[in-house]
Formats: C-alpha cells, sequence, structure tokens
C-alpha cells in the first residue's frame, strides 16, 4: 500500500507548513517519545552493500510549544518550534550496487542532500560578498527539505549540523566530501532576526456598522473635555476616546445604554443623551488619575524590589567570584607545589646520576691505567721472544744456506762420477770390441 505523498504550501505570512500532516497534543516528555516511536515505524529501512540498515529517506520530529499567557482565559499565546532532522547518508551506486527502488531512493536523498549543499554554498557566498551585485539567489524552491527549513536559514531561527563520518578506509572520498561540506556549513553565520509583523487585512464596513460609527462618533464628539492643568501627570495628546492599553479592556461607561440600542435596533438616531453631561467626563478623569497614581506607586514599588534583589544578586555573584577565586588561587598554589617538590626530585635524581657517572668514570679509567702498565709488560715480554725467534730464524737460515752449498758441491761431485763412469764404460766397449 503505497502512502499519500505529503505537500508543502504557504499560509498567509508565508510560513511553509506540510499540508494534510497530523499533529500530536502531548504534555509530557514521555508522551513526546511515544510519539517520536510511532512515528519512527513509518521510517522504512532497507539492506545495502555498505549498509544492513540503511535509511532510506530523511526523518523529521517537530516538537511545537505554546506557551499562553493566560491559561484561563487564552486570548494570546507564543508559538516556538524545534525540529529534529535525521539526515539520510549520500551514496554512491558504484559501491552499494542500489537497483530498481533502491537505486530511486538513492537519488532523491542525493538530489536533496545537494541541493542543501549548494543553499550552504550560496548563503556563504553572498555572505563574503559586499556588494549586491555579485550576490547569487540561494535555491531553497528546490527541495522540500530546504524549502520547509527556510526559515532557519534565513535569520528567523537557529540551525545547527551534525556531520557523521566514517572511519573506513575504501570511504575515504566520502568522509573527504563530507568534510569540506562541514567546512563550508561552519563558515556559515545565520543573523537571527525579528520576524516583520503580519499586514491585517482591513474587514469591510456593512451599512449597519457605518450608521453604527457614525452615531458613536457624533455622541463623542459632543463631549468637552475639561480644561488641563500644568501640573497633570497625563500628556497633552491624551484622547479619552481611545483604548487603554494599561487597563483590561476600554473605560466603562455605565450611562452606554443608548449605545447598545443603536447596535442592536438599528436605530439611525444621533441624538445625545442630556444626562450625559461634563461631571461624567469629570469621573471617569479622576478615575483614570487614580489610576495613574496607583500604577506609579506600583511601579515604585517594583523599582525598589528589582533595586534589592539586583544589590542581593550581585552581592551573591561577588561572593561567589571571591570563593571562585580562593580556590583557583589556592589550587594553583598547589600545583606549584607540587611543582616544586616534583624539580626538587627531579634535580636530586640528576644529581645523583652525575654522582655515579662520575664514579664509573673514575673507575674506568684506573683500570685503564693499570691495564697500560700490565701490557708494557707484555710487550717487553713479548718483544724479547721475538728477539729470540729473530736470532733463531737467522741461525737456521745460515745453516739453510750451508746445507744448500753442500748439496751443490754433491751434485757436482754426482755429475763428474757419473762422466767418468760414462767414459770407463766406453773404454771397457771399445776393448772388448777390439778383443772380439
Amino acid at each position: 500500500l503505497k502512502r499519500p505523498t505529503l505537500k508543502l504550501s504557504e499560509d498567509r505570512s508565508g510560513n511553509t507548513y506540510i499540508k494534510g500532516l497530523r499533529e500530536v497534543q502531548v504534555s509530557t516528555a514521555d508522551e513526546a517519545y511515544q510519539a517520536l516511536m510511532i512515528g519512527r515505524e513509518n521510517l522504512h529501512f532497507a539492506a545495502t552493500r555498505l549498509n544492513q540498515q540503511s535509511s532510506r529517506s530523511h526523518c523529521i520530529f517537530t516538537v511545537k510549544l505554546v506557551r499562553v499567557a493566560d491559561p484561563d482565559s487564552p486570548h494570546m499565546a507564543r508559538v516556538s518550534m524545534l525540529s529534529f532532522c535525521d539526515l539520510a547518508g549520500s551514496e554512491r551506486i558504484s559501491k552499494t550496487h542500489n537497483v530498481g527502488d533502491r537505486q530511486k531512493e538513492a537519488g532523491n536523498i542525493n538530489t536533496s542532500l545537494l541541493v542543501l549543499g549548494r543553499c550552504i554554498k550560496a548563503i556563504r557566498h553572498n555572505q563574503t560578498m559586499k556588494e549586491k551585485k555579485g550576490q547569487q539567489v540561494v535555491p531553497f524552491r528546490e527541495s522540500k527539505l530546504t524549502k520547509l527549513f527556510k526559515s532557519s536559514f534565513t535569520g528567523l531561527g537557529k540551525s545547527s549540523l551534525i556531520v557523521c563520518i566514517s572511519q573506513a578506509q575504501y570511504l575515504f572520498d566520502e568522509s573527504v566530501h563530507v568534510c569540506k561540506f562541514a567546512s563550508i556549513a561552519s563558515k556559515v553565520a545565520v543573523e537571527t532576526c525579528k520576524k516583520p509583523p503580519t499586514k491585517k487585512v482591513a474587514k469591510k464596513s456593512s451599512r449597519f456598522r457605518a450608521m453604527i460609527d457614525r452615531g458613536r462618533n457624533s455622541i463623542l464628539s459632543g463631549w468637552e473635555a475639561p480644561p488641563r492643568n500644568k501640573s497633570s501627570l497625563l500628556p497633552a495628546s491624551f484622547n479619552p476616546n481611545a483604548r487603554s492599553t494599561i487597563v483590561g479592556g476600554a473605560p466603562n461607561l455605565s450611562t452606554f445604554g443608548n449605545i447598545s440600542e443603536l447596535e442592536e435596533g438599528g436605530a439611525e438616531d444621533d441624538t445625545v443623551p442630556e444626562a450625559m453631561d461634563n461631571t461624567v467626563v469629570q469621573t471617569q478623569y479622576e478615575g483614570l488619575f487614580g489610576l495613574v497614581e496607583n500604577l506609579k506607586q506600583k511601579l515604585i514599588e517594583e523599582r525598589k524590589k528589582n533595586l534589592t534583589l539586583e544589590r542581593e544578586i550581585r552581592e551573591e555573584l561577588c561572593e561567589e567570584f571571591n570563593s571562585m577565586l580562593v580556590e583557583v588561587e589556592s589550587g594553583w598554589e598547589r600545583r606549584l607545589q607540587a611543582e616544586k617538590e616534583d624539580a626538587e626530585k627531579i634535580n636530586e635524581w640528576r644529581i645523583g646520576e652525575l654522582q655515579s657517572v662520575h664514579r664509573n668514570r673514575n673507575k674506568r679509567r684506573r683500570e685503564n691505567d693499570s691495564g697500560e702498565f700490565q701490557a708494557e709488560i707484555d710487550a717487553h715480554r713479548l718483544q724479547s721472544q721475538l728477539d729470540a725467534k729473530g736470532k733463531e730464524v737467522v741461525d737456521m737460515g745460515k745453516e739453510l744456506e750451508e746445507s744448500k752449498q753442500h748439496m751443490k758441491v754433491m751434485k757436482e761431485t754426482t755429475v763428474k762420477s757419473k762422466q767418468e763412469q760414462d767414459k770407463l764404460q766406453m773404454s771397457n766397449t771399445k776393448l772388448r770390441f777390439e778383443l772380439a
């Protein structure tokens, strides 16, 4: 079953509201929470490749507070609105692999977020431009989201933005894009301004109302105000016929019965009753003077109370600030004492380390000195052994030379003996040949 699409409309004052939206009256925070949970059931979730519980639309929860000046007779009220908007996250089709309805939902979400980003960029651009020629038109009407919260961006309210990013490495591009968006949004300064008063539509006066007004004006025009003293508290522009803004209603003229008769019966008689004379006006003036004096006394008493209350509050604040300064001073003294003790401990530790290093250095120096003397003794002993071995080597070299010469002599002797043997063998062979 497809839910009906809600449309945006504007009232006579130009405020945007959701047409056909149902508002639930609550009186406690628990009831508001129950309404929130009931509305959450209408929020649609679906699984994507990146999120198993991905919201497929934005969610807005609006709290409307109504303050009535007088609960017994509620004739004036002040309405305040607080909206919580949970924006759905932007998605890339290449990573979520959405198809069908999920793809359409992702497109709608990305479009609304894109328009929101364009609006924030345009507002930031207009704030940086001093001249109106270079300012841009903020595209609030291109999205329902920005059109609904237009008042929050134009100074009729306050707005705050909370940005969520992911720590996953494969979502680095999305995180950088969101951080850039948050950087631009943080530089936007929305100045709060009062809403201009609405223009009242003049009611069409009927013929009977015109007759009544004409009769009333003719009656009141016959009154003559008494001469005003210089010591009067009322201003010179005081008009007894005007409506008072101090008293709850207009002055009660008990003798104005003929006016009601004119309104009910529609009589067109404009005559002034003879009973209404200057004494009635004087009585009204005296009543107004008494009311002004009473209000003046009340104002003086209230000012005295306010001065006393302000003096007491200032004394309390001075005492609190003095106690706070004493606590801060004592805290800093404790901190300085602790830092002093820590510095003394560190200095003692450094001195001990330096002493240990100095002792070790002296010990190594003594060890090095004793080692050098022993090394000289060993070197002398080795040098004597080396000299002895050198002499032995020289003797052995001489013996080797002598043995070489002896071998040379023996070789020469062997060669000569071989030659003699050859000669003897040749002579022997010659003799045998001759004998044969």
